[in-house]
């Protein structure tokens, strides 16, 4: 269904991050919110093209609950 997708997971477990971010990673988060307001334009965030587009493609997955594995011990 999407060939070119990429999906990368980060599991941190007992994680407390005790310093404040390097200015280059919080400068990086501003310019990311930034951009992504420019695609996010509608009030109603379902309502914007980007996000239609990824509930479409959610809804042809099987959500039944005997289809659905979900991780516990995590």
């Amino acid at each position: 269904m999407f060939p070119q997708a990429k999906i990368g997971i980060v599991l941190l477990k007992k994680f407390q991050s005790q310093k404040r971010s390097p200015k280059p990673i919080i400068e990086l988060l501003k310019k990311s919110n930034e951009l992504a307001k420019t695609y996010l334009v509608e009030d109603n965030f379902s309502d914007n093209a980007e996000i239609q587009v990824h509930r479409k493609a959610y809804q042809r997955f099987k959500t039944k609950k005997e289809h659905v594995r979900v991780l516990k011990h995590y």
